[in-house]
């Protein structure tokens, strides 16, 4: 037990299954992208659903943006807008639902994301939200392709975390979707993380690290139980 508590605790554990487990970008710098498609998440729709019911705010909550941690996608999928590497950007309809004081009640994520967005340089017209009550990554590649029958989109970049792309990817694949790939939240070399000491020290963001690597394994696995990959 010690010995499992030390290898999940240190954050090299994580780390060195990110070097095994990310793809290799395959961006094309010189290509103009119909689309950058950013996976959703990144929104922290608890924070603004348990908002709405405290009265003792000295802020208007709905004025401002808040995030998981996981916002470089959305970044990302900003930018390549605005430097001209893709037309459009594109983000799947994203309205979570939690249960708050014996009610239920939703956020509509990818409005927000939009706004988020627009303020930030990207014209109403150029961002484009898909499909309906999306949840998993599954939901985004079967729905974006019923939205790709009606839309002549053909050249797409597909933007998430580089823990995820892998499994990602395999989902858009399966769905016959092969969009161009460019991770975020990138780790360092393999080199670099060897070599720091903090990296055998066991800490709560190696926990963290571990059951996320933990996360795509397990889901990747299931899914291809599934033969949903």
């Amino acid at each position: 037990m010690t010995i499992y508590l030390y290898i999940t605790g240190i954050p090299l554990t994580g780390e060195l299954f990110s070097s095994v487990w990310k793809l290799n970008n395959t961006f094309q710098p010189d290509k103009v992208y119909d689309a950058v498609l950013v996976l959703t998440g990144a929104i922290d729709y608890n924070w603004y659903i348990n908002n709405k019911v405290d009265d003792n705010l000295v802020f208007d909550f709905k004025s401002y943006y808040k995030f998981t941690g996981e916002e470089e996608r959305i970044y990302t999928g900003i930018e390549f807008v605005k430097m001209g590497k893709a037309k459009t950007l594109l983000y799947g309809k994203w309205t979570p639902t939690i249960s708050i004081n014996g009610k239920y009640d939703s956020l509509n994520c990818s409005e927000l994301v939009k706004k988020f967005a627009i303020e930030n340089g990207v014209s109403e017209n150029n961002f484009i939200v898909y499909g309906k009550n999306i949840s998993r990554t599954i939901d985004e590649a079967n729905q974006l392709k019923e939205f790709l029958i009606q839309h002549p989109i053909k050249d797409i970049l597909l933007v998430t975390s580089e823990i995820h792309m892998r499994r990602a990817n395999a989902i858009f694949n399966k769905k016959e979707l092969y969009p161009d790939l460019y991770s975020v939240s990138k780790t360092a070399t393999i080199y670099k993380k060897i070599f720091k000491v903090k990296n055998y020290i066991p800490s709560p963001s190696g926990f963290a690290l571990s059951m996320n690597s933990l996360y795509e394994l397990v889901g990747f696995c299931g899914y291809l139980i599934k033969d949903d990959i």
